[in-house]
């Protein structure tokens, strides 16, 4: 009868209207969730930007120090030939087969 369908409609539409409230309150769970991450990935994106940085300063002083090595080591072997050139050019004057021995 016609009381009987308004009975089962309203009761729907109740079940309905909290089915729709504890959506609406998962809804609001999720935004929060979502805002927390979002929060947290910003973070970590700020905290990866200055490691990226600090990681750039150290790798510029460690290029810095291996230019400095590098122009070093290239002193030495310039001072290295010359000291040769000395010593052969000392050798000669005593003699070649002194200098073969001694090197």
């Amino acid at each position: 009868d016609l009381q009987t369908r308004l009975a089962d409609r309203e009761a729907r539409v109740r079940w309905l209207e909290r089915e729709l409230a504890k959506a609406m309150g998962r809804l609001v769970i999720n935004e929060k969730s979502l805002r927390k991450v979002e929060e947290g990935h910003a973070s970590t994106q700020a905290e990866l930007r200055a490691q990226l940085s600090a990681a750039e300063a150290q790798l510029g002083l460690y290029q810095d120090h291996l230019r400095g090595m590098g122009a070093a080591l290239e002193e030495a072997i310039v001072a290295r030939h010359a000291l040769v050139q000395t010593w052969a050019g000392l050798c000669e004057e005593q003699g070649a087969g002194e200098f073969r021995r001694e090197e």
